[in-house]
């Protein structure tokens, strides 16, 4: 058996992986606008480009003076502090400061392929 991902031709994002004998079975199990390449792609980490797996970029970590303007356009951010306030945080300009000693929660929706951070941080 031959392991093979499916992805989608315009992002290059992973719609699946399956192990196949020939490969006119991957050609006959991949729709329009979808490709296949040989190996095993995983979702949560990879997606293809150049025709060839590559891990989906990063974002940086949460720090006390995070800037928002490394964050790509379209991405969604909110952040928790300890006492379960949530603030959205639209305006991807500048930097945010927190100013407030404990423990907040991050959470980053990028576009694909950047990869979301659902992280903890010590202030």
């Amino acid at each position: 058996m031959i392991d093979v991902t499916v992805f989608d031709d315009s992002t290059g994002e992973i719609v699946r992986s399956m192990q196949v004998t020939f490969a006119e079975t991957a050609n006959a199990n991949t729709g329009d606008g979808e490709s296949w390449l040989y190996g095993k792609g995983d979702p949560k980490r990879q997606f293809v480009r150049g025709g060839a797996l590559a891990d989906r970029p990063t974002l940086p970590p949460p720090s006390a003076g995070y800037d928002l303007a490394a964050l790509p356009a379209g991405t969604a951010m909110k952040v928790w502090n300890e006492g379960g306030e949530a603030m959205t945080i639209t305006d991807l300009t500048g930097t945010l400061i927190l100013t407030d000693p404990g423990r907040y929660r991050f959470r980053i929706d990028p576009p694909f392929p950047f990869l979301p951070v659902d992280e903890n941080f010590d202030a």
